[in-house]
């Protein structure tokens, strides 16, 4: 029989064992499709939250939208005003903006924006 091995409500190790050595270990008997990951929250097992990945460029197109849906594209399009002339123009003609390119970085640094909230940002906009 499967059992699961919990650690912190937190399924860590599935295992084949008897069911006397596994009540003796303290493991739960294994409901169908539960995995090594899954998390043990009031009495129900539930997979675990995968963090999306933060992509390493987006379009243009993708990354002006999520900064106008997120209420920061007249913000950002002050600021590039400010950049040098060369990140200036990356911003304004680049196919693509790179997660971690000198405008994006000297933007967000610009905005105060923190590194969680770029990320965002970037995963909001490869799904648009």
């Amino acid at each position: 029989m499967r059992y699961l091995v919990i650690e912190d409500s937190k399924v860590v190790n599935v295992v084949e064992a008897g069911a006397d050595f596994a009540a003796e270990q303290g493991w739960i008997l294994a409901p169908a499709g539960v995995e090594i990951g899954w998390i043990l929250s009031g009495g129900n097992f539930v997979p675990a939250q995968v963090a999306p990945t933060v992509p390493d460029s987006i379009t243009a197109l993708q990354a002006r939208l999520a900064l106008l849906q997120a209420g920061l594209l007249a913000d950002v399009e002050a600021a590039v005003e400010g950049l040098q002339q060369g990140d200036r123009l990356a911003w304004e003609y680049a196919a693509t903006i790179r997660r971690y390119s000198g405008p994006t970085v000297a933007l967000s640094q610009t905005l105060g924006l923190t590194e969680a909230e770029v990320d965002a940002l970037f995963v909001t906009a490869a799904s648009l």
